[in-house]
């Protein structure tokens, strides 16, 4: 898979807007060699195959000035299909996620951020609730859980005058 994305600030006010494109392209393929093959199952090539297919995603973000954020990204908006053998069919669906925050400045050199991320292809859905605390802006840790699925530790440090570069 590889993608690239571009993106779009619109400044108000009281916040920023964000616009983000991110097309790319997908390719998925079978080796017959790893697969046992029955003589004449047509659900099974015979000599392997590959296909690549086009995507896009997008998505909206609002970050406030007084510190929250609001987003809404859809993935796999063409819904690439791939076909393998007579009968084989893999199609990467369509899903929408929201997310959600806010900056909380617990003193001079500590600020906390807690989020929720809700992903959905409209048959089942995950959520994800975390956090991440900065110390002076350039050391961050925080935690994340999935429901009923699994816990991810982050631990990182900002480079650069303007932190652009973290490294984590």
């Amino acid at each position: 898979e590889a993608k690239v994305g571009v993106g779009y600030n619109y400044e108000t006010r009281r916040g920023t807007f964000s616009f983000g494109l991110m097309p790319g392209i997908i390719s998925q393929s079978i080796n017959s060699e790893l697969i046992p093959v029955e003589p004449g199952d047509p659900a099974i090539p015979e000599n392997g195959q590959s296909d690549l297919q086009a995507n896009l995603d997008a998505g909206i973000l609002y970050t406030s000035k007084k510190g929250y954020y609001l987003g809404v990204g859809l993935n796999n908006l063409l819904a690439p299909s791939f076909s393998f053998g007579a009968t084989g069919q893999n199609v990467i669906e369509r899903s929408l996620a929201f997310s959600a925050g806010f900056e909380y400045e617990l003193n001079r050199d500590v600020d906390i951020i807690p989020s929720v991320l809700v992903r959905t292809d409209g048959k089942s859905y995950t959520l994800d609730l975390g956090a991440i605390a900065y110390l002076r802006d350039k050391l961050w840790g925080g935690i994340t859980y999935r429901l009923e699925e699994s816990a991810n530790f982050l631990i990182g440090y900002n480079l650069l005058k303007d932190n652009a570069l973290k490294i984590g």
